[in-house]
């Protein structure tokens, strides 16, 4: 059974980081090779492994404190200022926005002119922004908060949200690979980044330079779910021809 092949695989990355597809076929040798292709690719997606050229490595560990709001508010910070002043103009006046929580988005919203504009966001702190703005209509999404994001997720989220037509939606994540696609340190928050994928006309992703080639436990979205990407710096070739591929629009300085 399919559970049981992919249960092996995930023991045996426990065990030994890495694994080929020669290996796997030598100990289920009643599975072919294009079926244990087909299952890390599925694994691949949903953020369970790293797919690599002839097999898989484990997905790295998380190191916790890494991902707070006020240590990552302070990292590459130029870079998602330069991010922010590339995005602002993609704001739709009279229209309704999703800005995710995430210290590169709280500085787009830093930047927001005088809009007329109908935003909702999951961050309590990226609503008191919002909320300097009189002219904008601010929607708070209810729910738990995570103290380590000041993300709103659960159950109650993902309610207020269906109840919303979104235009567009500024999303982050905390790595990017051609491989695993985009991924998140957190489930709730991977849950609820998908049903505004979902949901909104246009996505947008912001992603600083340090995100590429960085791969968390859960994958939520793959490059032809995405519409636009906005980077401080031009990213390798290979993940060029990777959105390019999927018909992804990459913004990024063209003078560095």
């Amino acid at each position: 059974m399919k559970q049981d092949r992919q249960e092996f695989i995930l023991r045996k990355l426990r065990q030994q980081n890495e694994i080929r597809i020669t290996e796997i076929h030598a100990a289920l040798p009643e599975v072919s090779e294009m079926t244990v292709r087909r299952d890390l690719d599925e694994m691949a997606e949903q953020g369970l492994l790293v797919r690599t050229h002839g097999g898989a490595r484990r997905v790295p560990e998380v190191v916790p404190h890494k991902y707070d709001f006020e240590s990552r508010s302070h990292l590459n910070l130029s870079a998602k200022t330069t991010i922010a002043q590339l995005s602002r103009h993609m704001i739709p006046a009279n229209q309704s926005a999703y800005f995710e929580a995430g210290s590169t988005i709280m500085e787009l919203v830093k930047q927001i002119g005088k809009y007329k504009l109908h935003a909702v966001t999951n961050a309590p702190n990226i609503a008191l922004e919002l909320c300097k703005h009189p002219e904008i209509q601010t929607i708070s999404l209810g729910g738990p908060v995570n103290p380590r994001t000041l993300s709103v997720t659960g159950p109650m989220a993902l309610e207020n949200l269906k109840q919303i037509n979104l235009d567009i939606a500024f999303l982050s994540a905390s790595g990017f690979s051609p491989e695993s696609g985009f991924t998140n340190a957190y489930i709730e928050e991977c849950i609820l980044k998908q049903t505004v994928i979902q949901m909104a006309q246009h996505i947008v992703v912001l992603l600083d330079h340090s995100k590429f080639g960085q791969v968390l436990p859960f994958t939520f979205a793959q490059p032809k779910q995405i519409h636009t990407i906005v980077t401080d710096q031009k990213p390798d070739d290979k993940t060029i021809a990777c959105f390019e591929e999927n018909q992804v629009q990459i913004v990024y300085p063209t003078v560095i």
